[in-house]
């Protein structure tokens, strides 16, 4: 499993380099139009296509390992974080070998100053991305209403809400089949709830120590 995983992340590591390379030319294509190849605005947008580059490539990379590894994906964040390493070296030491044959260019200092400004911005990337991924946690992925979905709360603290728990299900699921579904209400509405909650039979739990409300049907 291992070498397979390292394998096609080599193989992404690449692909990740090719398609960085192909969005500098281009930009630098468009600048040199103007005129402006040693402009400032040009080494912002050659480090915002490096940090974006770098950034799928991890997502990538960890999506895979989530593929083949299933519920053992964090074993394998070694891997991970080893690969982006790898792609981040080899960004960095293009940058410096772009700089050095830029030498006899007119002195400019900002292709220097941002390429040191790029290497702890992609440090503070392995980090962040090594960490959701460890926790099982998929940036901007979306709820899905009809599969089951599993939420971790970490170091939050909900307060001052009405939780609502209703049963959902089709009628031939028998009701011990059913799972519940969650609904997060603003403590502000809780006074519109809480008569809907009296009159409709349910049974209201509230414990002395929460500051939440919970709803659950029989």
């Amino acid at each position: 499993m291992r070498n397979l995983i390292r394998k096609r992340l080599t193989e992404y590591r690449i692909d990740a380099l090719d398609n960085i390379a192909v969005t500098v030319n281009n930009t630098k294509a468009n600048f040199a139009k103007h005129g402006a190849l040693n402009s400032d605005r040009l080494y912002l947008f050659i480090n915002e296509h490096n940090k974006t580059g770098f950034a799928q490539y991890i997502d990538r990379s960890a999506n895979f390992i989530r593929y083949v590894a299933g519920l053992s994906a964090s074993q394998y964040a070694d891997e991970l974080r080893d690969a982006a390493k790898d792609l981040k070296y080899e960004i960095m030491a293009k940058m410096d070998r772009d700089n050095f044959m830029e030498w006899a260019l007119p002195g400019n200092p900002e292709p220097y100053q941002l390429r040191n400004e790029l290497e702890p911005v992609l440090d503070k990337l392995i980090e962040r991305k090594l960490e959701d991924f460890r926790l099982g946690f998929i940036e901007g992925k979306d709820m899905n209403a009809t599969t089951h979905n599993t939420v971790n709360i970490i170091k939050s603290n909900i307060s001052h809400a009405v939780v609502q728990i209703t049963q959902s299900g089709k009628d031939a699921i028998s009701r011990d089949d059913q799972h519940p579904t969650f609904q997060m209400v603003p403590a502000a509405t809780a006074p519109f709830i809480l008569p809907l909650l009296d009159s409709s039979g349910s049974v209201l739990c509230l414990p002395q120590s929460s500051r939440m409300l919970m709803r659950g049907t029989t």
